[in-house]
Order: C-alpha cells, then sequence, then structure tokens
C-alpha cells in the first residue's frame, strides 16, 4: 500500500503532463496537476472526456488509425501529435504511451511534452534554409557559409565562376580564402575579421585583392553576419562577395583625371594671376612714357601747327588720338585687373542710394537724349559699394551708347528668389545678335568700330567680374532692332570676408 501511495504521488505530481486512460473506450481515467495546467482543464472535467477529445476533427481523421494500435498493443510508442486545449489552443505535444497496472486494471498511460516551440524553430530554420538556398543559386554574388567550429566553408556556383576554379574541393576550407588575400591585404584583413569574432559583431564588411584560378587578382567587396549560439558563441557566419573589379578600375581612372585636372586647374590659376600681374603692371607703368609721348605731341602741334601743312597736322592729330585711346584702353585695363587683384571690402549698401548717384551723373546725357530711367524700389544688399556702383553705371551707360532712332527709355527692375536677388536693366536701344552674346563679355571683344561707338571693349567684362567675384551671374537676352535686357543675380547673403 505504501508503494502504491508512492507511485500515485509521483504520479500526480510529476513535472511532465500525465494521463490515465482506457484502453478499450478511450476515455480518461485519471490526470495528474502538470496536465492540468497543461490543457486548462480541472481533474472533474478531465475524467468526462475521452482522450480523442484532445485532437480537433481534422487532426483526429488524420491519426484515428493509429490510435487504436498504440493503446491496444502491448508497447511503448512515440510520437508528436497536434493537441487542442480547453480554450482551443493548439499546441504540439510529443507523446509517450505506455501500459500500467491501475485498480487492478491494465491501462495506457499517455505522458505529454509540450514542443511547439521547438516544431516552430526548425520549421523556422528549415524556410531560412530553403530561403538561403534560393538566393544562393540565384544570385550573381559569391555567396559562402562558414562552420566556424569545423572551419569549413561552403560555397555557391557563382563562387566558383566569379573566382575561375576547377577544382572546388579546396574551396571548403577556409585556409583557401586566406592563402589567396592579395599579401599586402592579408595582416588587414585578418586582423578586421578577428577583432569582429571576438567582440562578437554582428556585421563585418572589407574590401581586398583577392587571387583567382588564374592568378590574377579582383577587388573584392566582402561583408558577412555573424551567428551566435543559445551561449552566445559564434558558431557560424554567412556572407556574400561582390567582384568590384571594374568599379575600381574606374574609380582609378576617374582619380587620374581628377589629378590632371587639379594640376591643369592649378596652373591656370597661377597663369592668371600672372596674367593679371603682367596687366596691372604694364598698364601702371605704361602711363609715365604715354603721358611724356602725349605731351610732346600737344607741344608740337601747338608750336609747328602753323608751320606744317595739312598733312603734317593730319599726322599730328591722328598721333594724339591714338594715345589718348591708348591712354584710355591703359586705364580700362587697369581697372579690368584690379577686379581680381584688389581686395574687396563689403558693406551693406542700399541700391536706391546708389541709383540716385547714377541719375545725377546722367542729368545733362537724359536732357539732351529726352530719355528716361525709371525703377522699382530697390534692396539692400551686403556688396561692394564702388564695384556695384561700376556695373549699374556700366550697363545703364550702354544703354545710352547703343541707343536708337528713337528715345532711350531704361527700366531697372529685380526678382527676390530664396538666395539671391536677380536684377533687370532693360532698353529700347539697337540690340545684340544673340549669336554674339558670350563675345560682348570677352575682354577687347568689340561688335562695332571705333567710328560707329567708341570704347574699349572692356566694359562688360568688367562687370561680368564684378559679379561673379560677389558670387553671383550676369548674362544678356537680345534681338537685334528690338532692345536688350541685362540681367545679373546677387546672393542675399554672402560670407563678409571674402
Amino acid at each position: 500500500m505504501q508503494n502504491l501511495d508512492i507511485y500515485k504521488s509521483i504520479f500526480i505530481n510529476h513535472p511532465a503532463a500525465m494521463l490515465l486512460i482506457d484502453a478499450v473506450t478511450f476515455k480518461i481515467l485519471d490526470a495528474n496537476i502538470s496536465a492540468e495546467k497543461l490543457y486548462k482543464y480541472s481533474k472533474s472535467e478531465f475524467i468526462n472526456l475521452f482522450f480523442t477529445d484532445l485532437f480537433n476533427e481534422e487532426d483526429y481523421k488524420k491519426f484515428q488509425h493509429l490510435l487504436p494500435i498504440y493503446l491496444k498493443e502491448d508497447k511503448v510508442y512515440k510520437s508528436i501529435w497536434p493537441n487542442i486545449k480547453k480554450n482551443k489552443g493548439k499546441f504540439f505535444a510529443e507523446l509517450y504511451i505506455s501500459e500500467v497496472k491501475y485498480n487492478k486494471t491494465i491501462v495506457k498511460t499517455a505522458v505529454l511534452f509540450d514542443i511547439s516551440n521547438k516544431i516552430m524553430a526548425e520549421k523556422d530554420d528549415k524556410n531560412r534554409n530553403y530561403k538561403f538556398h534560393f538566393l544562393t543559386e540565384e544570385s550573381y554574388d559569391a555567396i559562402w557559409d562558414w562552420n566556424i567550429s569545423l572551419d569549413e566553408v561552403s560555397w555557391n556556383d557563382s563562387a566558383k565562376n566569379m573566382f575561375e576554379i576547377k577544382d572546388c574541393i579546396q574551396m571548403n576550407q577556409k585556409e583557401w580564402w586566406t592563402n589567396n588575400l592579395h599579401p599586402e591585404d592579408k595582416v588587414r584583413v585578418l586582423e578586421k575579421l578577428n577583432s569582429h569574432l571576438n567582440n562578437n559583431g554582428y556585421k563585418w564588411k572589407d574590401e581586398y585583392r583577392f587571387k583567382t584560378g588564374l592568378g590574377n587578382y579582383k577587388y573584392i567587396s566582402d561583408r558577412g553576419y555573424l551567428i551566435n549560439d543559445e551561449n552566445q558563441k559564434p558558431y557560424r557566419m554567412i556572407g556574400a562577395m561582390q567582384d568590384i573589379s571594374d568599379i575600381r578600375q574606374h574609380e582609378s581612372m576617374l582619380q587620374i583625371l581628377n589629378d590632371s585636372l587639379e594640376k591643369r586647374a592649378r596652373e591656370l590659376a597661377e597663369s592668371n594671376e600672372e596674367l593679371e600681374r603682367f596687366a596691372y603692371v604694364a598698364s601702371h607703368d605704361l602711363q609715365e612714357p604715354l603721358r611724356m609721348i602725349t605731351s610732346f605731341l600737344q607741344l608740337l602741334e601747338k608750336k609747328y601747327k602753323n608751320q606744317l601743312d595739312s598733312k603734317g597736322n593730319e599726322y599730328i592729330a591722328y598721333a594724339v588720338d591714338g594715345a589718348e585711346r591708348m591712354k584710355k584702353l591703359i586705364l580700362d585695363l587697369l581697372e579690368y585687373s584690379r577686379v581680381n587683384t584688389a581686395t574687396v571690402q563689403k558693406e551693406e549698401i542700399d541700391l536706391n542710394i546708389i541709383l540716385a548717384d547714377i541719375l545725377l551723373t546722367y542729368n545733362n546725357l537724359l536732357s539732351q537724349t529726352n530719355g528716361s530711367i525709371t525703377s522699382s524700389k530697390l534692396p539692400v544688399v551686403f556688396a561692394n559699394k564702388t564695384q556695384i556702383l561700376q556695373v549699374f553705371q556700366n550697363l545703364i551707360g550702354n544703354a545710352f551708347k547703343y541707343k536708337g532712332n528713337e528715345d532711350p527709355v531704361i527700366k531697372i527692375s529685380y526678382e527676390e528668389e530664396t538666395t539671391f536677388f536677380r536684377f533687370s536693366i532693360s532698353d529700347n536701344g539697337i540690340g545684340i545678335d544673340p549669336k554674339f552674346y558670350n563675345k560682348i563679355f570677352i575682354i577687347f571683344q568689340r561688335l562695332h568700330t571705333r567710328e560707329h561707338y567708341s570704347g574699349t571693349g572692356i566694359g562688360l567684362s568688367i562687370c561680368k567680374k564684378i559679379v561673379e567675384k560677389h558670387g553671383g551671374k550676369l548674362w544678356v537676352n537680345s534681338a537685334l532692332g528690338l532692345g536688350s535686357t541685362f540681367y545679373f543675380t546677387l546672393p542675399k547673403i554672402l560670407i563678409k570676408n571674402l
């Protein structure tokens, strides 16, 4: 009797779910505490159930032919069955059925373990392996799977093609990979990989040169993902390799081109600086001998004018005129060189005040030509006052110079954009053929002879230099006989130390 109590106590308190089942009727005769917790049935509810009530209809149909065998034969059976709880929750049970004596009656005992998590994990692992297999076969990348504990590596077919390997067996050892790393990259790559493994990093990435079966090297972009076991120790690493040799070759070619362009840019900058210094020095130093030539020509004209014939006086007039034009050209060249060489001091300036000064300058010319200058209210900008005045003065002066048969009408306006102001100065003058748009901004380039229009061909070049020095752009829109509109931009916020 004492032994029976011990066995009964073991049955009731056993950590595994246990049921006693009638081998003929499949009626549940008893259930332990673990079974009550697992199925959510009380003991009194269990003894009113049949073992088949623990299966849904669909699962019972699948396994009903096996139940009589499990419950009637004198053997121990192990199987995995889907079971249903009281709340209709489904789980997978690992089931052990054996025969025992119960109250002098031979019955079956069912021991059950909930292995749902294990089943789902195996299912997920199976799906992952299927997806991994599919991806490795369809990918153009070299896919590798490194078993760290065995130090074995498996590769997809793309890896064999990428590295032009015929003897694929050699690829199964990590040693094959390490031996084919470029000597100059090997230490760096292995140190980085070992550091990744020792620090239990999740994602590893590197680029290196790798030797192919033909003996040449390819540039490889390699990345791997570490998988840890239940003790958080790395046991597997899966990764992919891309051949980036073409990309590296293009990058190398671009670098060579960039280096060449940078060298050329430096040479051009140095050449421009030398030319600007030469223009400044030449124009500055030429003024003194030119003043002497002009003075002596004027003295010659004054003293011998009445003693020379008309041809002699004509020659002197040509010489004086040439000297004056050369003086003007030198002064303009000096001004042009100053735009780049001089330090530009900027300040906040009200363009309406600038325009008022210009109107005073052109007051007599407006009266003589019956012309007009109209303007919208202009903004305040941060710029060099003298240079911006020069831009407005040159563009307005050109409008008067190249006026047509009608009285000159000059309109000044601006539009505000997010980061800059766009100004426009339009006229009703003779206009410009669009094919000459670029030419007019080049130094010394003129569209008309001096007999028709005076000037040195530097004015617009100076305007362009000034605007670009301030971080803006200058351009024109025009047509012959329809006037011209010059546009230029100035940033709304400028760096004050430029």
